[in-house]
């Protein structure tokens, strides 16, 4: 019922921003049965300060203004990182580094899907940021500022790197189906116990291969970076310069000559986009991985989809006039889709 709920509210946000002739800004502030809608390109910057912990926030597509320090562990739901004309999808961006702070210890937790965050994302400050999920989300570089736990980045297109700006001690950081232009940092903690599944790590923006990524355990990916000696590399598909050089490696393809053969669409490098289209990444399912599904992006129980779990608004017909008792009559009609886990 929890879940259902969810979707009903955010159709509600949905619906709010779904015409896009009014080109209206709406953040639909959910707190238990009742809900709160702001108008505006500071309509996320108003749904955060009245928000409260374990609160959800679902945006329309469109520009929100930098919502400032983010203190409260809340959810906030998207309507998709990048347009996309074959769905109707249609981008949510914030504007901004985003900082994720734990205040007080009375963050349990942040979500976030959906977005693109035109800057970084600083998570955590002078206490410990836990359960933080971020899903679906464009962003550059995300800095680790605290000891944090439990963190969950998927399907995010990150375009420059996971990294500590300081030395907090991570743990439990688990990076599965994400693209990934930077380096995974090698400035973790060696307990940190970071895992990297069904993601492509690439040097597309041409900076050296040399640039290594930390010594962690990478499974099922597509890499053109090298690995730090201590790393493990299982089912993992590289270029031919990775031999010998990738620390401890098993079931590893490490040949790749182009990059254009490995995913049918002639473009030998591991760029996002192919002109101006975002590509698609998929390769012939002959390369399996340890699970039993094609190695890369769209393998594992988390494949490939930019789409967020908020609702998708297909058609919508609006009377011309009230009815007799006062009432507009407004049909709907929408795409539900399962909650990220």
């Amino acid at each position: 019922m929890k879940k259902f709920f969810l979707t009903i509210i955010a159709l509600v946000g949905s619906v709010a921003g779904y015409a896009q002739v009014t080109e209206q800004l709406t953040a639909t502030l959910q707190n238990g049965t009742t809900t709160k809608v702001f108008y505006g390109n500071n309509g996320l910057k108003s749904a955060i300060a009245e928000a409260v912990a374990n609160d959800i926030i679902t945006l329309s597509s469109g520009v929100f203004n930098n919502p400032g320090t983010i203190g409260k562990g809340v959810k906030i739901y998207g309507s998709g990182f990048e347009d996309d004309p074959a769905t109707g999808v249609k981008l949510t961006r914030i504007e901004g580094t985003l900082t994720l702070q734990n205040e007080e210890n009375l963050v349990d937790g942040f979500t976030i899907e959906g977005v693109w965050i035109n800057g970084d994302i600083n998570a955590g400050g002078t206490t410990a940021l836990n359960n933080l999920k971020v899903v679906k989300c464009r962003f550059a570089t995300i800095y680790f500022r605290a000891a944090s736990s439990q963190i969950i980045l998927r399907q995010n297109y990150i375009s420059g790197s996971v990294s500590q700006a300081e030395s907090p001690k991570v743990t439990g950081l688990m990076i599965q189906n994400c693209y990934i232009n930077g380096e995974i940092s090698s400035d973790f903690d060696s307990e940190s116990g970071i895992v990297v599944d069904h993601c492509i790590l690439t040097a597309a923006d041409g900076s050296s291969r040399d640039y290594y990524h930390g010594a962690w355990y990478y499974t099922n990916t597509i890499l053109n970076r090298f690995i730090r000696p201590g790393g493990v590399c299982y089912n993992c598909i590289g270029s031919q310069y990775f031999i010998e050089r990738c620390g401890t490696y098993a079931n590893c393809y490490f040949d790749v000559t182009n990059w254009g053969v490995l995913f049918g669409d002639e473009q030998n490098n591991l760029n996002y986009l192919k002109g101006t289209e975002p590509r698609s990444f998929t390769i012939a399912d002959t390369y399996v991985g340890n699970d039993n599904t094609v190695v890369g992006l769209h393998g594992g129980t988390y494949g490939w989809d930019k789409i967020p779990s908020t609702p998708r608004i297909t058609s919508s017909t609006i009377a011309g006039k009230v009815d007799a008792d006062g009432k507009l009559k407004v049909n709907i009609t929408a795409v539900a889709r399962p909650v990220t886990e």
